[in-house]
């Protein structure tokens, strides 16, 4: 249950970080996939396959107050997810940074490649839909994503050792009434 509310905590920390305080940043700092990279590095590196639920729970909030690119975001996030842990468990099974790297490139293409066909078909409803702002979006996004998981790495991994060298610190100690 503990795990569970830390879960949840956590997913809110990183949603409203990106949707709050990036978005109000200037130039195109409000395209950063914050909630994306973080979710492909706790699948891929840590091996954490629930966080995939965050994805299109995030899609849904975007649907929810109409904020994004196209509409059904739950749709696009949900088979982005699904495409992370299957790379994850199937196509790069090494934890490594290449990768990290290479699991959310690619499944960020399958993101944009969703989002494109959901935008394809409302234009072909009669949605006025401005490709060249959806592509310059699409490029400023995964550009972020490539810098957001370089400085992600290594603070994560760094965080990760010094956690669990503690944790063997702690059990090896002498209790301080042994002579």
């Amino acid at each position: 249950m503990i795990a569970f509310i830390l879960t949840i905590l956590f997913f809110t920390i990183v949603h409203t970080i990106e949707i709050s305080f990036l978005s109000t940043m200037p130039f195109s700092i409000h395209l950063a996939p914050l909630l994306y990279a973080v979710v492909t590095y706790l699948i891929q590196h840590l091996g954490i396959y629930k966080i995939a639920l965050w994805l299109p729970l995030h899609g849904f909030i975007l649907d929810y107050y109409q904020i994004g690119t196209s509409s059904f975001q739950i749709i696009a996030y949900g088979i982005a997810a699904l495409s992370i842990m299957y790379l994850a468990r199937h196509v790069f099974t090494n934890r490594s940074f290449y990768g990290v790297m290479a699991n959310a490139l690619i499944s960020f293409l399958i993101l944009i490649s969703i989002q494109s066909i959901i935008l394809f078909t409302e234009s072909l409803l009669g949605r006025k839909v401005l490709w060249s702002i959806f592509v310059d979006e699409l490029i400023v996004g995964a550009g972020f994503l490539v810098l957001i998981i370089i400085l992600m790495y290594p603070i994560i991994n760094r965080l990760r050792l010094l956690f669990i060298r503690s944790q063997s610190d702690v059990r090896f100690k002498k209790p301080y009434n042994v002579k």
